[in-house]
């Protein structure tokens, strides 16, 4: 298989609210169309994999940070590797966010939830044990057709306004819809918007989880950029957005997710909900990422970041290997420039035997192997979990093993 040039593709307005306004704010370094979540580097033709910008811009007019550049869908999605059983304390998070729903909106049993990304249906089951009934889409056809086979019956396309008529057809409206880490996801963020309107009535609610695109700058959250995360969501704009279409972003929490994520609770304008004073307190403190330059400090610090790691591995006599092999980490390799300079990439559940990065084929071996070979410093790129791993692997540091994490700072465990 070959990725041709038409599988990437730019857009020049901005996605929530239309404006062509939407200057360049974070130049980075392209990364390959082909990642982790898209499939091993052995089902393509090596010499023929693009690169594509993920290059952050901003809309002057709604203030919405996006990137322009995107991967066609069906490309990106209808071969979908990525389970959410693979992330560490999701599958608990969603239990938890199911009785939260289920509790806030008083949902009655038998009630309709709807989840649109729904993947591997973990948090449909989490509702389905509530005594809901859970339906899902998602356009991964694997894992749409093997959640089914498990119990949560998943439609395998695109969510569209011709999916969101069938469904209502068939099922009725839905009492409670939910999207997780997937609007961020979509290019075509209003004919999305108004296929969720369909599903709901006045008394019913759409509620999301996504990343907060406060904290990804705040917070130098380099590892959440590329090319599936679209958007880089802030309430501000989002409650334009949603006013535009005569729904109602009535709640935002804060969620520590993925570094930092919001969970926003939606109803179509004539809801009975009232509006939380947590939206003010988002907004003001968005407001303060242009005063402080955040996006320039965001951009220094990817710099020196590179900087400072690359000395670390100039000096040591050490070979060099990398833990975390996500599509995360495709986005530090390529940034970092480290792709060059490793011998291995480690993971605990990998997917992948290999990585593309800056025209390197690096291997993906199971941390397991760590220990059938001599001593290195080891980058830990999946730096969330830096802590568990380092526990996991005391043996090594015993046996002269160095381990890094570089973020939210580069430092040594």
């Amino acid at each position: 298989m070959t990725t041709d040039e038409n599988v990437h593709y730019t857009r020049n307005t901005c996605r929530l609210c239309g404006s062509k306004d939407i200057p360049l704010v974070l130049p980075l370094e392209k990364i390959p169309v082909v990642t982790p979540n898209i499939g091993s580097l052995n089902e393509y033709d090596t010499e023929n994999i693009n690169y594509a910008p993920i290059d952050l811009y901003q809309c002057q007019n709604c203030q919405h940070i996006q990137l322009l550049d995107m991967i066609k869908p069906e490309f990106q999605y209808r071969n979908f590797k990525y389970k959410t059983t693979v992330s560490p304390g999701l599958p608990e998070h969603f239990i938890t966010y199911a009785k939260d729903c289920i509790e806030r909106l008083q949902l009655a049993p038998n009630s309709l939830v709807i989840e649109i990304g729904s993947n591997d249906g973990t948090l449909l089951k989490a509702f389905k044990a509530q005594g809901m009934k859970v339906l899902g889409i998602d356009p991964a056809r694997e894992i749409a057709r093997q959640a089914t086979a498990d119990g949560v019956e998943t439609i395998d396309d695109f969510f569209n306004t011709d999916v969101a008529n069938f469904i209502v057809n068939k099922y009725g409206k839905a009492d409670l819809v939910v999207a997780n880490n997937t609007i961020a996801n979509i290019d075509d963020v209003k004919p999305f918007a108004e296929a969720i309107k369909m599903l709901i009535a006045t008394n019913s609610h759409f509620v999301f989880e996504t990343s907060y695109g406060y904290d990804v700058i705040q917070d130098k959250l380099l590892d959440t950029i590329y090319h599936e995360h679209l958007s880089y969501f802030m309430v501000s704009p989002l409650v334009k957005f949603f006013d535009s279409l005569a729904m109602t972003l009535y709640d935002v929490q804060k969620i520590h997710k993925k570094g930092g994520s919001i969970r926003g609770w939606v109803q179509l304008c004539e809801g009975s909900q009232n509006i939380s004073t947590s939206l003010a307190e988002f907004t003001e403190q968005e407001s303060r990422l242009s005063s402080n330059n955040g996006i320039e400090q965001f951009k220094q610090w990817i710099n020196s970041c590179a900087s400072e790691v690359n000395q670390i591995i100039s000096t040591s006599p050490l070979k060099v290997s990398t833990f975390g092999a996500s599509v995360g980490s495709i986005t530090l390799l390529h940034q970092l420039k480290l792709g060059q300079r490793l011998t291995v990439m480690y993971d605990d559940s990998p997917v992948v035997d290999s990585i593309f990065s800056q025209q390197h084929i690096i291997p993906v071996q199971h941390s397991d192997t760590m220990y059938d070979t001599e001593a290195q410093i080891v980058i830990i790129l999946a730096w969330r979990y830096a802590d568990r791993i380092l526990a996991r692997h005391a043996e090594l540091v015993k046996r002269g093993w160095r381990f890094i994490s570089i973020l939210p700072e580069v430092r040594w465990l």
